[in-house]
Parts: C-alpha cells; sequence; structure tokens
C-alpha cells in the first residue's frame, strides 16, 4: 500500500520525496510537477473555503509560492501531502 508521502501519478514518475529533493537541490523543474500533480486539489480546496474563484487562486498561488521559497532555502516539507 503506497502512503501519501510517496504519491506517484498513476503513469508511475519521481516519488514526492524525491522532486522536493531535487527542488532542495536546485532542479527547479521539479517543482513544476509537484505544481501540477497537487494544483486542482489545493484549488478544489481552497475554493470550498472562500466560494470566491480570484480569492481561491490568490491563496494557491501564495502557498506554492511560500513552499517554493521555503524548498530553495533548504526547509519545507520532506513529504508534500504526508
Amino acid at each position: 500500500m503506497q502512503s501519501h508521502n510517496t504519491a506517484q501519478p498513476a503513469t508511475g514518475g519521481p516519488t514526492d520525496e524525491l522532486l522536493l529533493s531535487d527542488v532542495r537541490d536546485g532542479k527547479l523543474d521539479s517543482f513544476g510537477v509537484l505544481y501540477e500533480r497537487y494544483v486542482s486539489m489545493a484549488r478544489a480546496i481552497a475554493y470550498k473555503h472562500t466560494s470566491n474563484n480570484t480569492l481561491s487562486e490568490d491563496i494557491v498561488s501564495e502557498a506554492f509560492v511560500r513552499v517554493l521559497q521555503a524548498l530553495k532555502n533548504g526547509k519545507g516539507p520532506r513529504t508534500f501531502m504526508g
């Protein structure tokens, strides 16, 4: 059974942990993979709490920017949804 913290797309691909590690190592393309993997879920959650598309997009954008900044500083999550 696969836990959230090793999430992979149905077609396979790198785990979240590997992608997060890659971002910390300066491989920003890996952040794009994480973004694509989780942006729809993040938008749905933000909209559920705000019922406002514009505000939801702002919240999601800010959240991803903060995660990226933390990762670039060697911090941030070790798992994306764990």
